[in-house]
């Protein structure tokens, strides 16, 4: 405090502060960021809603478990091929259809009670997340840059 009364924020300081709560707004709901998090809880809702549908199948305890494992095997194999495509082409393009890819395999469900339709349902799913995971991740990381750039030249 002043000799003169409180001190007051000089109108460059008020900008500032008002330019970081803009940008906060922005980052919070950029249309990149509200389609990443869409893509993964379509993946992860659709990945456990065939869960209560594997005993219909009336299959042995193996079979059902391979059913369980061939999504995350084909995500391992194919997350490093996603991963040399995606930096090659749009980041948002391959979002959407790795999304596109998620919900095909789901109607694979529908189509047949039929443990091969499943095994490639679930596995067409274990590509899509592959997409999925490593477009959503590099789409994060150039829209986050971007952001942290015009901050920092500000």
């Amino acid at each position: 405090m002043s000799v003169h009364g409180p001190e007051r924020s000089s109108p460059k300081k008020m900008s500032s502060l008002t330019d970081n709560k803009k940008r906060k707004k922005e980052s919070l709901f950029s249309p990149i960021l509200i389609l990443v998090w869409m893509c993964f809880c379509c993946d992860y809702i659709l990945m456990t809603m065939q869960i209560p549908l594997f005993p219909l199948l009336n299959e042995s305890p193996f079979l059902t478990g391979l059913l369980f494992a061939s999504k995350a095997a084909m995500q391992i194999i194919s997350s490093p091929v996603t991963n040399s495509v995606i930096d090659k082409c749009n980041k948002k393009l391959l979002l959407l259809f790795g999304l596109g890819v998620e919900i095909l395999s789901i109607f694979l469900f529908f189509i047949k009670r039929d443990f091969n339709y499943w095994l490639f349902g679930r596995m067409l799913s274990g590509i899509a997340a592959g997409f999925i995971s490593s477009s959503a991740m590099a789409a994060l990381q150039i829209e986050y840059s971007k952001l942290t750039n015009n901050r920092d030249g500000a």
